[in-house]
């Protein structure tokens, strides 16, 4: 299953959503204190309501494969994680985001949030604060924080 992070918080399968992801961070005397992460993964749905605009499911992607159970499910997850984090190799968790973006290097149509416009881009990566970097048809990098760049899909 060829799963990619579209940015900022959700995975796709193709141009279909299968997981979301919530990050709450807490800051003390500027430093990062705390993160609680929530994290939805559609497990067995092969059926949803009209509000989901583009839904997936492990069920639906790998017919046959299921059910999954969500303890399992969870524990592989979070396994994964917590090895890539022990690591503590920053850069290649880095490297291994960008090559996992959704939509990387590829040219497709994007919502500038920040003035309505509609532009081509390709992704070509994020900065170190986590903004996306984008690049247009001319080849000028613009940058975007959460919630001022909406997919065309």
């Amino acid at each position: 299953l060829e799963a990619k992070i579209k940015w900022p918080n959700d995975i796709y399968v193709g141009d279909r959503k299968i997981c979301g992801i919530l990050i709450e961070n807490g800051v003390r005397s500027g430093s990062l204190a705390r993160s609680i992460i929530g994290i939805g993964l559609n497990l067995n749905q092969t059926e949803w309501g009209t509000t989901a605009p583009n839904p997936t499911s492990l069920a639906a992607e790998c017919p046959g494969g299921g059910p999954y159970f969500p303890e399992k499910e969870l524990e592989t997850l979070v396994s994964d994680i917590f090895s890539r984090l022990e690591s503590k190799d920053t850069a290649e968790i880095r490297a291994g985001y960008k090559r996992k973006m959704y939509r990387i290097g590829e040219f497709h149509e994007y919502e500038n949030k920040r003035d309505g416009g509609k532009f081509y881009g390709k992704i070509i990566g994020t900065t170190e604060k986590g903004t996306l970097l984008v690049q247009d048809r001319e080849g000028a990098v613009k940058e975007f924080a959460f919630k001022e760049i909406g997919y065309i899909i």
